[in-house]
């Protein structure tokens, strides 16, 4: 298969992936850090790690969002836009991933409009790709995150979070995505987010 680089714009790398026969790996570890270490692992292991990474030919690499952000700053006293700046340096044909929660940026409360903006344009300069999500997948908290992303160059990855309430059917889902490409347009990576673990492999087949 073609591998995906930093080359790459977003139609050529979506056109990449509409034409494999085969499957990419996002290494999210960003998640592994922040689920299993307890965001203990530092830039200096991340950058002995980067070469290899590198190599390893990954669609992407998940390194920043989430809750490392803050941690970076308030418990590694990292600047977050050095730690990509010097990871990009190490890999420079990796697709950096983020995850961003939206109206709720990387933190836990929503952000005014502004700050929303400004905050996913400057890391827009070292993100690629932005898997962006609303725990209860109402679109609007999402919006202004699509918007920058699109403006910026980058990859939307809009999310659907999965859950099995009665009312979470195949027809709610699909009427969601159509929402969420109202905003976006066609010209996405779509993920399920089975956050908490509910969506059967059969279940999640069915949807997709």
């Amino acid at each position: 298969m073609t591998r995906i680089t930093t080359a790459m714009n977003p139609a050529q790398v979506l056109d990449t992936l509409h034409r494999a026969d085969g499957y990419f790996i996002t290494n999210t570890a960003r998640d592994m850090s922040q689920s299993d270490y307890k965001n203990r692992i530092l830039l200096h292991t991340d950058l002995l790690a980067a070469p290899s990474r590198d190599a390893a030919g990954y669609f992407s690499l998940e390194i920043t969002g989430g809750a490392s952000v803050h941690v970076d700053i308030l418990r590694k006293q990292v600047d977050p836009f050095l730690k990509l700046k010097l990871l990009r340096e190490q890999m420079p044909d990796t697709l950096f991933q983020t995850l961003c929660r939206g109206v709720n940026l990387f933190g836990y409360r929503p952000y005014p409009q502004n700050v929303i903006r400004l905050t996913v344009r400057e890391f827009a300069k070292y993100v690629d790709v932005w898997r962006t999500f609303d725990f209860m997948n109402h679109v609007p908290n999402m919006q202004a995150v699509f918007e920058e992303v699109a403006k910026a160059g980058k990859i939307n990855e809009p999310s659907i979070c999965f859950s099995t309430g009665p009312e979470h059917t195949d027809q709610f889902y699909v009427a969601k995505v159509k929402e969420i490409m109202a905003v976006t347009g066609d010209e996405i990576i779509l993920c399920i987010k089975n956050h908490g673990g509910l969506g059967t492999p059969k279940r999640i087949g069915d949807l997709v």
